[in-house]
């Protein structure tokens, strides 16, 4: 795979412009089932923005508190065939209190979150973009030892929100597309 052929999978108009002005700028990678809430849930969502809930990690849920409206998301499918990046979203608003916390009837319920001081968060995601074709967990593996050796994925695979500037790094796409 050539570096302009990765371009195109992932689309020119979801790089940054240059490393420089993106210096501060973060990206993440979010993991999900596919079969609880695939990249296909989130484009069908109205406006095509969905919340994203249920995270109980204290990593991830500092992470979510981290996000900035506009930053870049990897849409990761887990649990499933073929573990892979098969889209790319963007944060579409800063963290929230995530009400399935206090919700005794659902599956994320938390008898310890209080509305008052809430522990848990979530944010809004918008949908960009499917890949065309997936970056598959086995083609990131290839390079854990290399330019990848710092992506979280590869060392905490459990971690569902996860920083992924690195892999928007010019020498990640090397790495990717060499």
């Amino acid at each position: 795979m050539s570096l302009m052929n990765l371009i195109h999978l992932i689309g020119s108009s979801s790089l940054p412009p240059n490393q420089s002005s993106s210096h501060n700028k973060k990206f993440w990678l979010l993991k999900s089932e596919p079969d609880e809430y695939s990249i296909d849930d989130l484009a069908s969502q109205p406006d095509k923005i969905g919340f994203w809930d249920g995270i109980r990690n204290f990593q991830a849920r500092n992470f979510i508190l981290r996000m900035s409206a506009g930053e870049q998301i990897f849409f990761y499918h887990s649990s499933c065939k073929t573990p892979a990046i098969v889209g790319i979203a963007s944060v579409a608003s800063p963290a929230r209190p995530d009400p399935t916390a206090l919700d005794p009837a659902h599956k994320y319920f938390d008898a310890g979150s209080d509305a008052k001081k809430p522990r848990w968060f979530g944010v809004d995601i918008k949908f960009e973009k499917k890949l065309e074709n997936s970056i598959t967990l086995e083609l990131l593996k290839t390079f854990r030892d290399s330019e990848l050796s710092d992506l979280l994925l590869l060392r905490n695979p459990r971690l569902s929100v996860q920083e992924a500037r690195h892999l928007y790094s010019a020498p990640a796409f090397e790495c990717l597309t060499s």
